[in-house]
């Protein structure tokens, strides 16, 4: 009868904490909130842009994007994204968007479909361990995307008088490659209850002629700097 009795304690006890911890694996723990999907929710970047393959470009424009609808498919909820270009806020937002993207977001992982193409953005739960390969949703070859920074503040100069800081926020490595002919840096920061915030994709090739190895020769960059300036939800 003891032994019973004590049985039935160990079942019971063992029962209350897999139930406490499934209680304690919520959005906040698993890091839902560095990505929040609302309805009607935007953000609105600053993005400039330089180019150089022979001749330099160098272009600034604004990007807005909104999760416009959701829709149900096979168990899932589908977030609409909308991204609208202009070239400053002297410009009226177009009536239509430049194009739609697609998210979808459960308790292991943020999918977005960019142009037809799925990316594994983030991966849960967010934390300094965590790497996961950004491309397992398309047919590219695999890519390690690793996080760096994970609950560390964020401050963002916007311009001489304005400077965005986040108090808790993580950085994605999607690239960190580097060798004596080329250069790929791609990192995003994500914010608590904010989203992405800040994007920098840096990519060189350098003069593979003879004697020009080693002597990183700029003959092909491009070098994008995106920068949140505004954001809401309904």
């Amino acid at each position: 009868m003891n032994r019973i009795f004590l049985f039935l304690i160990a079942v019971s006890i063992l029962i209350s904490s897999c139930h406490q911890r499934q209680t304690d694996v919520g959005p906040t723990v698993l890091g839902l909130d560095y990505y929040p999907l609302d309805s009607g929710r935007y953000w609105i970047y600053s993005i400039h842009q330089t180019t150089f393959n022979t001749v330099s470009t160098d272009t600034t424009f604004q990007m807005m994007e909104v999760i416009y609808d959701t829709m149900h498919f096979g168990g899932n909820i589908i977030y609409e994204l909308y991204r609208f270009y202009r070239s400053d806020s002297s410009v009226a937002w177009p009536a239509q968007p430049d194009s739609v993207w697609t998210l979808t977001c459960n308790n292991y992982e943020l999918d977005i479909k960019e142009n037809d193409v799925e990316f594994v953005r983030l991966a849960f739960p967010l934390n300094n361990n965590q790497v996961w390969n950004g491309n397992a949703r398309n047919i590219g070859n695999a890519q390690q995307y690793s996080i760096i920074n994970f609950g560390l503040a964020f401050s963002d100069t916007i311009s001489s008088s304005v400077v965005n800081t986040y108090p808790k926020t993580c950085t994605v490595q999607e690239a960190h490659d580097s060798s004596l002919v080329s250069l790929n840096y791609r990192n995003r920061i994500y914010a608590k209850d904010v989203g992405l915030v800040y994007r920098k994709y840096r990519t060189l090739s350098f003069d593979t002629q003879q004697g020009n190895i080693g002597l990183f020769i700029i003959t092909y960059s491009d070098i994008i700097e995106q920068k949140l300036l505004a954001y809401g939800k309904p």
